[in-house]
């Protein structure tokens, strides 16, 4: 490099480089540690900007109180060669990931819902409503850590459902079922196309108070029979998200009939 400047009669410029980056034990980073290329980052679902915020992270110091959830113009405003560490710089895919997750909550809803529609096309899974995408999108934006994640945990909203070990195990109980059969027959006499946040709310509130039966027991129900399992996102946004395309009752209606 020296040379050309040399050959082009150009101005030499002071040359300076940050660490090494190197793997969790501490040696040089190589492709045995699984290390890719910026296109394989993209498909694994990282975002470029976060991907820059790494980067520029790696050799480079920020004081300690400061963000380290920095845009690029961020980032050239702060760096100094002066904060720029001597040793090597270690690669943690942890790290990474909460810096993706960062920007992805950061992100508009409508921009991170045309993300996310491009992973529910590759798998054929139909958007009922334009808007029935954005609640979904706004629903799992705080969960997901890089967009590949949208596939698993968007999954039960759109395919057939699979009850977990876990689910069928406790939709063994007879307070299950029989909180089932009481949710199901609140739907049904709400009179309501659709179950809104706020009559989720009243119908599970309603059942608790008049039948006796513990919240907890309802939602853990509800939430095996709407995703197969215990876990989840948020339970009454989600009932919600079901009810818009009539799966809820198609779902709960199938747990009573096997269990």
């Amino acid at each position: 490099q020296i040379l050309i400047y040399k050959a082009l009669n150009f101005k030499l410029p002071f040359f300076a480089h940050t660490p090494l980056i190197l793997n969790s034990e501490g040696k040089k980073l190589s492709k045995r540690d699984s290390v890719t290329s910026i296109d394989d980052f993209k498909k694994i679902g990282y975002l470029p900007e976060a991907l820059n915020n790494y980067m520029s992270l790696l050799g480079w110091s920020l004081k300690s109180s400061e963000n380290e959830i920095l845009s690029v113009s961020d980032i050239a405003y702060k760096f100094d060669l002066i904060d720029v560490n001597k040793a090597g710089a270690k690669f943690s895919w942890e790290k990474l990931n909460w810096i993706n997750s960062q920007h992805i909550k950061k992100m508009e809803i409508i921009d991170l819902n045309k993300l996310f529609n491009e992973y529910w096309k590759k798998k054929a899974w139909e958007v009922p409503s334009y808007e029935w995408g954005l609640k979904l999108t706004k629903l799992l934006q705080d969960s997901i850590n890089v967009l590949n994640d949208v596939l698993e945990q968007s999954e039960p909203f759109f395919t057939k459902l699979s009850i977990s070990k876990e689910g069928k195990d406790y939709l063994e109980k007879d307070e299950v079922r029989e909180s089932l059969k009481l949710i199901l027959e609140q739907i049904k006499n709400s009179g309501s196309k659709n179950i809104e946040s706020n009559s989720a709310k009243n119908i599970l509130k309603e059942i608790s108070t008049k039948h006796n039966i513990k919240k907890g027991t309802l939602m853990k129900s509800l939430r095996v029979a709407l995703f197969g399992s215990l876990s989840g996102p948020d339970l009454i946004q989600s009932w919600e998200l079901f009810s818009e395309t009539n799966s809820d009752i198609e779902r709960i209606n199938k747990c009573l009939s096997v269990f």
